[in-house]
Order: structure tokens, then sequence, then C-alpha cells
């Protein structure tokens, strides 16, 4: 029994026989001609952002106030969520009333070292009063420094009560619910910035030695107009797994429609080999036949090809045509015409 795949086969050599001297002879053609391109390669990228982040609580409480949800725009320094500051406010006052404690301390010690220093020529007092007396000097004088660094970390677990936005960005998740006790460490919100994207892909080995300081990187996202750079980081180390290496390119700050997550096209180019384009006219596409009508001396035949590459209304001929060919400008018409 024939294989599904024999029996196509057959039926497009059988057409290819019939469609021999169909087309008339006298249709717009086109010479073949080959030019020496650039040889380009085009990868799958995709887009992330460079400020990405996660924040987390820094201190512990109930959730008092929730500001942004999912997809808002936050501007930088914003003040997204807020947490009960009952305990902390009551900390900062202890360290505050320990630091005017330890400066009236301090005073008192100073005062006293200064007068035993005065009276100590006079033989009024010992040589150990007045080492006590430095002493207890110096230790208040480093208890006053204690409680201000107390009173400072006081402060800052206070402020950390008030969840600040530390970069202008789109929020992207909402960890925690109004109400709900929090914990330190504990995820409240996700989010990421609009100003500088990245697109990543992976590069196969063997394009390794092509790519240097000089390589010009070309981005398409959706159709829109390709942006170039050459500001890019690839990675010393390959993929276990595919064997391939990493490249990050940096793209220009605030370009507009530029989302992270999605798909784009990396392209470059490195030296120059012969090539043969064809408009994309001339291609007759059937199924998974590709062919174009070349002319010859008895007629237009039907004449397989391989394609490559796309692009502006040309088409990229593998094999299957030789420099000088001569085929149908229009492969549809010449198969119309041909059935007439």
């Amino acid at each position: 029994m024939q294989s599904l795949a024999t029996v196509f086969f057959t039926g497009l050599l059988t057409f290819a026989a019939n469609t021999v001297d169909a087309a008339p002879a006298d249709l717009e053609t086109v010479t073949v001609s080959s030019a020496m391109t650039p040889i380009h390669v085009e990868l799958d990228a995709v887009i992330e952002a460079v400020d990405a982040a996660t924040l987390a609580a820094q201190t512990s409480g109930r959730v008092l106030s929730l500001y942004y949800d999912v997809n808002d725009f936050v501007e930088k320094d914003a003040i997204i969520l807020e947490i009960t500051s009952t305990q902390q406010s009551a900390a900062y006052a202890a360290a505050n009333a320990q630091l005017s404690s330890a400066i009236a301390q301090n005073n008192e010690a100073q005062r006293q070292w200064l007068r035993l220093q005065k009276l100590y020529p006079q033989g009024a007092v010992s040589k150990g009063q007045l080492d006590l007396a430095e002493t207890e000097a110096k230790a208040a004088t480093s208890a006053v420094k204690a409680a201000k660094a107390a009173l400072v970390q006081a402060k800052e677990t206070l402020d950390y009560t008030i969840v600040k936005a530390p970069f202008s960005g789109v929020v992207t998740e909402r960890h925690v619910q109004l109400g709900e006790t929090i914990s330190q460490g504990q995820a409240l919100y996700s989010g990421y910035s609009l100003e500088h994207m990245r697109a990543v892909a992976n590069v196969p080995q063997r394009y390794l030695d092509v790519i240097n300081n000089q390589t010009l990187f070309s981005l398409i996202i959706d159709g829109q107009n390709p942006i170039q750079s050459k500001d890019f980081i690839l990675f010393s180390h390959a993929d276990q797994q595919s064997h391939t290496f990493k490249i990050r390119l940096n793209l220009p700050t605030e370009r507009a429609n530029i989302y992270p997550g999605s798909w784009a096209k990396l392209s470059f180019s490195y030296g120059w080999r012969e090539q043969i384009w064809i408009p994309q006219s001339a291609v007759l596409q059937l199924n998974e036949l590709s062919a174009v009508y070349l002319k010859t001396a008895k007629g237009f035949s039907l004449n397989q090809v391989r394609l490559g590459e796309r692009k502006q209304q040309q088409v990229q001929v593998l094999s299957g045509l030789q420099e000088n060919d001569q085929i149908a400008l229009s492969a549809y018409q010449a198969m119309l015409d041909g059935e007439q």
C-alpha cells in the first residue's frame, strides 16, 4: 500500500507534466539574477523589563490602606500601601526619650569631668577620682551614640509602615488584601518599569564568532518600525539543555507600545553570499508545493523551487533556479491562461 506522501508526490509530478506548454508563450517574464547580499540571521526574542521588582514588607502589622491595584500606573515614590504603626510609633517614642536621657546624663558627666580636671592640680581630688570621672564621661558619650543609632533604627522601622514605589511603572500583581496581617518579608506588590526594556534571545553556538562590538541588531515587534541597537550583552556560558548562548539587547528608553512578555524578531547580518531573489507574484503555492513557471524552448513548464526568506514582496530562492532563467512574472496568471 502506497503511503500518502508517495501518492501526493506522484500527483505533483502529474500536475507538473500536464502544465508543460499549457501557459501561453507571450506571458510577461522576469529574468532570474543573483546578487551578493548580507547573510541574515533571525532569532525569536522576548521583551522583558530591566527594572522589575517584588516589594516585601520590612516590618509587621495589619494592612491599613491599599492605594493601587493590578494594571495601575504608579509614579516613583508614590505611596502604594500603609501598615498600622502603633507598635512602631511607640518604639520610636521610646527611642527618642532614651536619647534625651542619654544626652542629659552625658552633659552632666562632661561637666563633672571638667570640674575635676580644674581641681586636680590643686590637690583637691585624687588621681583615681579624676580617672573615674573621665571613664564615666566617655561612657556617657558612647551612650548618646547608641541612643542615636537606636532612634535611627526606630525611625526607619516606622517609615517601613508606609510603602513607596521604587520606580515609576505598572503593577502586575497585588499579593495582600486590605485588613490582612502581614509579617516581615511577606510579598506585597509586583511591578515593572516601562522606561527601560530589553530583548532576550538565544544565539546558536555557530554564530558566536561573527558577533562583535560592531554588530548592529534589529528588533521588530508586531510589524512596528525596526529598533536598532548595538547595546547588548552576550553571556559567556551556554545553556546545558539547548547549548545556546543568551543575549540581552538593551532598547532605547521610553519607546511606546513595548511591553514585557511580548514576542519579537531579533536579527543581525554578517558576511556576504550570492543569493537569488524573485517577485512573490512569480511563485505558485499549491499545498506544500512551491513552484514557478519556467520558460523553456517548448514553452512554460512548472518548476519546483525551495524558498527561503520573504521580505518587501520578494522571496529568496534556495534551489530550483539558476541565473539567467526566465520565469513568468505572475504564476497564477500563467496557471489561469493555461487552463483556458
